[in-house]
């Protein structure tokens, strides 16, 4: 458990401020502190924060978003609902002479970016929220001298927003300026008294090293707008050759206890849409800046709604553990084809490819690529049901590995990668060394399936099929088989939908296997 500092903010009435050749990011040594009671308001957070380390005005380490010098400083203790908001923090700008530090002044607006992390074994992992900023400074009225020229450095204030929130109970924050009017005026992040004494600095030649020092900084929350939900979202498809692939999104505001209606209008109930859904509401055409992103929606079935025009809708709403108030819905694509399974079989000069559908809509073909090439292409039946497809290519040689993809075409000439599968030609001879029984492909399947089974010797073998009630409904294959690889083709058409049982029976040896039959 990480256990808070004292609290103990002071005025360095002596600071040195001393650039060191061998430290260049660290601005002052060994200060001298003297408390401050009470807190100044200059110098404290504001009462909402979620996490405080004020500012000591004992030191300042160099954070520039020009240069390798970067500060990291760790938070915890947030809840889990918490959304950091905003940011406030201490520093001083200051730039190096030959003469030695002299301040800088006349840099507002300043650039900075902030970066949160999540935590990752005690490190920062990779970066999760990151802003880039103008801030103007706000005076603290508050100083540091520097020892060797004199020279006295304002210390001032930092007030950021972030949008959006930024959701994390504990991690990292980097705090990184950069001046756009002075050359070589760089930003140092003030230290503090208040932490758990753990942090990492980035040096000139972008080595990381742990540092014992805490930097001031607080965490807020802000007063967020309430979230009225939307009645209703509707997704204009953006190509009139629907189905095509998209590029359409929109912000959908969501709450507990309501329901967003999702509305894409299409030609026919064939045109099926899909979506994808994003927390927060940040891109170009669906931006809300001001809404807190949302965690933990649910988006219910597609039903088709005939009328002028025709429309597909589903329910977007809260789960019972989300929280925040906006998504981006995104509309995709209308997928033609909904893909069971891709399987290649091989045996002595031959690859059998078989593949199976559950659906297919506004299909043109499916064309088969071996190695890249197209080699075979089918019709598609554009059965709502789905349908079953076998091809064998005939052209390869035993021993060679051979890797096809399954492309659907639809009927606007758009292509898509349905699954890949591998295969490797062999003697039969060589590989049938004892019994053994294959899965059926295609598996799920509706009416056609193919088994496939070794045999080591000549036999009197029986394929059998049973419920799973134990009832035998079908005899597969019966009697006398030689030796090697076999292949059963099975027309299950007049038995109904549900999982059955295969079993293979042959001189000592006994196997069984599941299939899904759909129709």
């Amino acid at each position: 458990m990480k256990k808070l500092m004292m609290i103990c903010v002071c005025l360095a009435v002596a600071c040195s401020l001393v650039w060191a050749q061998d430290e260049p990011f660290r601005l002052t040594d060994n200060p001298i502190r003297e408390e401050l009671t009470p807190l100044p308001p200059e110098l404290a957070c504001p009462s909402t924060s979620l996490f405080s380390q004020t500012v000591d005005l004992a030191n300042a380490y160099a954070s520039d978003l020009a240069t390798s010098y970067r500060v990291y400083d760790n938070f915890w203790g947030l809840g889990v609902n918490d959304s950091i908001c905003d940011v406030h923090f201490w520093g001083v700008t200051a730039r190096s002479t030959t003469g030695g530090l002299v301040n800088c002044t006349n840099e507002d607006p300043m650039t900075f970016a902030i970066l949160i992390y999540p935590d990752v074994n005690d490190y920062p992992g990779t970066v999760a929220c990151q802003y880039e900023l103008r801030l103007s400074r706000v005076a603290t009225g508050y100083t540091i001298t520097s020892s060797s020229s004199g020279n006295v450095f304002d210390v001032v204030r930092y007030d950021a927003v972030l949008s959006p929130c930024c959701l994390f109970d504990h991690g990292w924050i980097s705090i990184r300026g950069a001046s756009t009017v002075t050359p070589d005026c760089r930003f140092y992040w003030c230290t503090s008294a208040i932490g758990d004494g753990h942090g990492y600095q980035r040096d000139a030649s972008g080595a990381l090293n742990e540092t014992d020092t805490d930097f001031a900084f607080c965490l807020t929350p802000h007063e967020a707008p309430p979230c009225v939900p939307d009645p209703e979202v509707v997704l204009n498809p953006n190509d009139t050759n629907f189905p095509a692939p998209q590029d359409v999104s929109a912000c959908a505001h969501i709450a507990a206890g309501a329901v967003t209606k999702v509305i894409v209008p299409i030609f026919n109930e064939s045109n099926v849409p899909t979506v994808t859904i994003t927390s927060g509401c940040t891109e170009e055409d669906c931006f809300d800046p001001n809404c807190i992103p949302a965690v933990g929606w649910n988006l219910g079935e597609w039903g088709y709604v005939p009328g002028t025009p025709n429309t597909y809708q589903a329910n977007l709403s809260m789960g019972s553990n989300g929280y925040g108030c906006c998504v981006c819905v995104h509309l995709d694509y209308v997928l033609p084809v909904e893909l069971i399974s891709f399987t290649a079989t091989p045996t002595d000069h031959r690859i059998t490819l078989n593949w199976a559908t559950a659906s297919e809509r506004n299909s043109d073909r499916f064309d088969v690529l071996r190695d890249g090439a197209l080699v075979a292409s089918a019709p598609a039946t554009n059965n709502p049901t789905g349908s079953h497809y076998t091809w064998t290519d005939e052209l390869v040689d035993n021993g060679t590995t051979y890797a096809y993809h399954l492309v659907a075409v639809d009927v606007g000439g758009a292509r898509r990668v349905l699954a890949t599968a591998s295969a490797t030609p062999t003697f039969a001879e060589a590989t049938v060394t004892e019994y053994a029984l294959y899965q059926n492909y295609p598996n799920p399947f509706n009416a056609v399936t193919t088994f496939a089974f070794d045999l080591k010797e000549t036999a009197v073998v029986s394929l059998k099929l049973y419920n799973m009630t134990g009832q035998e409904v079908a005899t597969v294959a019966q009697g006398e088989m030689s030796a090697g690889r076999h292949e059963v083709s099975f027309d299950a058409s007049n038995l109904p939908t549900g999982m059955y049982l295969y079993r293979l029976d042959a001189p000592g040896f006994t196997m069984s296997k599941k299939m899904l039959l759909i129709k």
